[in-house]
């Protein structure tokens, strides 16, 4: 596994206890065809093997395996497709969702040969098991894409919105992960269903060419041994199915954790004017000195590595905010101004309505009542949790919200804030929570904002190196306007500013 990817957990493969076991059930089955004594009843392994090889070694058979598994791989590849995109409208509103659930529970709980003989009824029968496949595979990719919709965390998709996160980006670095499971988990059960249902069409509907239509002469003719040797070729081409729809899940998986690995690939890079950019596949590492060319400094310098900010926008005015949760008020005709380039503490024990003060200024809480006036563009913020995706690592994250800085940057700003080398390009979910912190500080001040909201920012650092953290923050700030929580007075004596006191 490639560090700064998702973890899947890998089951050890005993390839020695399976052989034993399949050993130990050829037997079994050997010893109950040898007990039968009849072969039109049982036929024996060696029977099945003999009739597999002489199927195998005529042109037939391929062409014969070909028709069925390309018609059910494709009834499987559309239901997949369908059945995502459906349950994708179904989540944008509830009026989707009503008009499509009564038809998806209908193909959930309509028998497959209920849909067969329609099917049979209004066409023919030589896409027959394509579309069985599909509409029995539907169900189970709806359902299950449609709870993985569900679990998409919405801390994180509130993240992406205050960074203005474009959609595209947010579809592969937080939607696409959170989905895999879900994906995965519909294509393995479809695919057997999918293999299920698309032979049991064509052993009713009989299409020429197909491997239901042998299943049925095998039947007519009593030919158990060739029963048993085309179920043997179901099972192995079944298999195959599932094998390389994993396998294409997770090309497509690499594919979308690619943008936010360690090397600069195909992000866009924006030299300044009059430089020469890199090659889009050079590794920047941490030994260039990039000042002058993308506007920030050499990693081994202390000044500030974020991008470069425009020109500031006028004051921050609130006000006679209110919001209330029920019949709890949390705010009540707060009023304040921030000035441009300035710091704004805001104080008070916990439940006075910081936090959700923060969020009004954010966009991501409504008040009831009261005017937000001189909110910019550009926002960027420490929460009070660390809402970075697990499954990136911290240059990933950095470089999700700002994909014009390259890998120097990233790197840069990381070590500014005392985060170790080795930790940069693991996965966040492992590291500590100090180090996760310092992640998300330093992602805030990367950002190319014109206002900065700090809400407990320093929740996580340990005591021994606060105050560094605090003294790096403090040059990051210099000339930004600053809306700023914290219950600490001591971290808010170490950012000078006004204060407002909530009751």
């Amino acid at each position: 596994m490639r560090r700064g990817e998702p973890s899947q957990a890998k089951t050890p493969r005993h390839w020695p206890l399976v052989l034993a076991a399949t050993v130990f059930w050829l037997a079994v089955w050997q010893i109950v065809a040898s007990a039968v004594g009849h072969e039109i009843i049982v036929a024996s392994p060696l029977q099945v093997a003999k009739v597999l090889v002489n199927l195998i070694i005529t042109p037939t058979f391929w062409a014969i395996a070909w028709r069925t598994a390309w018609h059910i791989a494709a009834g499987f590849a559309l239901a997949v497709v369908l059945g995502t995109v459906l349950a994708w409208f179904a989540s944008l509103h509830r009026v989707v969702s009503a008009l499509l659930s009564p038809p998806v529970r209908a193909m959930r709980a309509v028998p497959v040969v209920s849909f067969i003989i329609l099917l049979l009824i209004w066409g023919g029968s030589s896409t027959l098991a394509l579309t069985v496949a599909c509409l029995m595979v539907l169900p189970a990719v709806f359902d299950s894409i449609s709870e993985g919709l569900r679990r998409v965390p919405g801390d994180l998709l509130e993240m992406a919105r205050v960074f203005r996160v474009r959609p595209r980006r947010t579809f592969r670095a937080i939607i696409a992960p959170a989905l895999w499971p879900y994906l995965i988990a519909a294509c393995r059960v479809g695919v057997g269903l999918a293999w299920k249902s698309g032979v049991s069409a064509e052993v009713i509907g009989l299409p020429s060419g197909t491997i239901g239509e042998r299943l049925f002469a095998a039947k007519l003719y009593l030919a158990t041994g060739d029963l048993f040797a085309w179920t043997v070729v179901i099972v192995v081409l079944g298999i195959g199915t599932e094998r390389l729809a994993l396998w294409l899940l997770g090309r497509a998986e690499h594919s979308f954790e690619g943008l936010y690995r360690n090397k600069v690939v195909g992000v866009g890079l924006q030299p300044a004017q009059g430089s020469q950019a890199p090659s889009s596949t050079h590794d920047l590492g941490g030994h260039h000195s990039l000042t002058g060319v993308y506007g920030v400094a050499s990693p081994n310098r202390r000044s500030a590595h974020r991008l470069p900010v425009d020109d500031l926008p006028g004051e921050l005015h609130l006000v006679d905010i209110s919001k209330a949760y029920g019949d709890h008020t949390v705010l009540d005709d707060i009023s304040f101004t921030v000035p441009s380039g300035g710091l704004m503490r805001l104080a008070g024990p916990n439940g006075t309505g910081k936090t959700t003060l923060m969020k009004i200024v954010l966009g991501l809480v409504k008040p009831d009542s009261g005017r937000v006036t001189g909110v910019p563009a550009r926002l960027a913020t420490v929460f009070q949790e660390d809402r970075l995706c697990p499954w990136l690592s911290a240059i990933g994250n950095l470089r999700l919200i700002a994909p014009n800085c390259p890998q120097a940057g990233a790197e840069a700003m990381l070590t500014d804030f005392g985060l170790p080398d080795e930790a940069m390009t693991r996965p966040v979910r492992e590291l500590s929570g100090g180090q996760r912190r310092r992640v998300a500080i330093a992602r805030a001040v990367l950002a190319d904002a014109d206002l900065l909201c700090l809400d407990e920012p320093f929740t996580g650092i340990d005591a021994d190196s606060m105050d560094d953290v605090i003294a790096r923050l403090k040059d990051h700030i210099q000339g930004r306007t600053v809306l700023y929580v914290t219950h600490d007075d001591a971290q808010a004596d170490a950012l000078p500013g006004e204060t407002l006191m909530l009751n």
